[in-house]
């Protein structure tokens, strides 16, 4: 019963007394992305199943569902792992006779108490401490150490020891740390000593923290354009036409820059994809022209425009992102891109064709054609735009919708040939390469 008092009186006594502190930090979102951050830090005695960061004037709480770990700086780091454990107690009156085999599933934030080829870690819970090492396949297992009671003693299961033991054989250290093995107990300093042995010039005394980097990543992406033309163009029949829009298949790539701190929110990309502007508008019609009873005739005509313009699509353009600690972020985009035309001469083609028939003179019939082709617009080799766009982003995946504003695109400008082009794109991105 003492024991209890004494441990419950600790643990009250340091909750009490540890002050809270903002530190730097960072944790590891659920895309594994390390996201830079300033961590309400309290020197937990039990391991915490939850933290908060300080997003400016807000407090943002995080649990194990919304991370893979963290880490404050010079402090402590923890990472989520999914253990298997044993529930036997160490101290008090539920100390049981026989030892208990009843283990218990559980996803937890472990403490990193030893990095290396095998890795040690600890978890702290109100009823006792628990340590597991993680080997070189990934594969994490408790170190067991369980106790019972008799009539005049605790009688000790020290499994613990079998299993560096084990290590130590794989790594031919065994004759080295026999001795130094047996003698140990079941605490972070003497199983973290063992640890090093086990993981030699590799073996870190201190727990190394993760730098952080800005988040630097390559993105492959697929979509279409539409391309649209605001600007009316005159007809040969002095009417005023309002081309209609195309759509293009695109393919490309996006280099994506997340800058460090403020949960790498912000950030800056730079954009290459291949977007093919066409037109081709044909327009029919014919019209009665009575000069007088005995002059008339009908006027069946068609002119298309036509244009083939096969360009580069590029954007330097910078990110926001509203909700950076969410599974599922929205974000926003503004920027300004440059088409490079990958052809030498562009333009609109105007092509018009006519057929006049009918009556001169009262009886005399008569035909006339008429054919005309010439370039409408001349549309210079490259141009500016100035864009922006939302979006939405989970893990790897990635929908974004841009609007590019149009821009004059004529190479000889007059009041007849003035000519606009503007563009929006619908695309899903795929991370295929990341350093954060």
């Amino acid at each position: 019963m003492k024991k209890i008092f004494t441990v419950v009186f600790l643990v009250f006594t340091h909750s009490v007394l540890a002050q809270t502190k903002t530190l730097p930090g960072y944790y590891i979102n659920l895309s594994s992305d390390t996201v830079t951050c300033q961590i309400s830090f309290k020197d937990w005695a039990i391991n915490p199943t939850e933290i908060k960061i300080i997003d400016g004037k807000r407090t943002i709480t995080l649990g194990l569902r919304d991370m893979l770990g963290f880490g404050v700086s010079g402090k402590t780091h923890y990472v989520r792992k999914t253990v298997t454990y044993h529930l036997n107690p160490l101290s008090g009156l539920l100390i049981p006779e026989q030892f208990s085999d009843s283990v218990i599933t559980k996803e937890v934030m472990l403490k990193i108490v030893r990095r290396g080829k095998f890795q040690l870690y600890e978890l702290v819970l109100p009823e006792r401490d628990y340590f597991f090492i993680e080997n070189k396949n990934k594969e994490i297992a408790e170190l067991i150490y369980r106790v019972r009671k008799s009539d005049v003693e605790l009688i000790e299961d020290e499994q613990f020891k079998q299993q560096l033991y084990r290590y130590l054989v794989e790594e031919g250290l065994a004759d080295s740390y026999i001795w130094e093995n047996n003698k140990i107990t079941y605490s972070a300093e003497k199983i973290g000593k063992i640890v090093n042995y086990i993981n030699g010039a590799n073996s870190s005394n201190q727990i190394q923290y993760e730098t952080v980097k800005p988040g630097l990543s390559i993105e492959l992406k697929t979509g279409a354009y539409i391309n649209f033309f605001p600007t009316q163009l005159q007809d040969p029949r002095a009417t005023m036409v309002k081309l209609p829009a195309s759509i293009s298949p695109s393919l490309g790539l996006d280099l994506i820059f997340a800058l460090p701190g403020k949960f790498q929110r912000a950030g800056l990309g730079l954009g290459v994809s291949y977007n093919h502007i066409k037109v081709n508008f044909t327009q029919k019609d014919s019209f009665l022209t009575t000069v007088s009873p005995a002059y008339y005739f009908t006027t069946k005509y068609n002119y298309t425009y036509s244009s083939s313009i096969p360009t580069l699509f590029t954007n330097f353009f910078g990110f926001f992102v509203f909700n950076p600690t969410k599974k599922v972020k929205f974000f926003m985009t503004a920027g300004l891109s440059y088409h490079f035309t990958l052809k030498k001469q562009n333009g609109v083609d105007e092509s018009y064709q006519s057929k006049e028939e009918g009556v001169q003179n009262g009886n005399i019939p008569f035909i006339r054609y008429q054919e005309s082709k010439r370039e409408r617009v001349d549309i210079v080799n490259g141009w500016f735009n100035f864009n922006t766009g939302l979006g939405c982003s989970f893990g790897r995946h990635k929908l974004n919708f841009t609007y590019v504003i149009p821009s004059e695109v004529t190479a000889r400008t007059n009041q007849n040939n003035n000519f606009t082009i503007g563009n929006a794109g619908l695309f899903y991105h795929f991370e295929i390469l990341k350093n954060r």
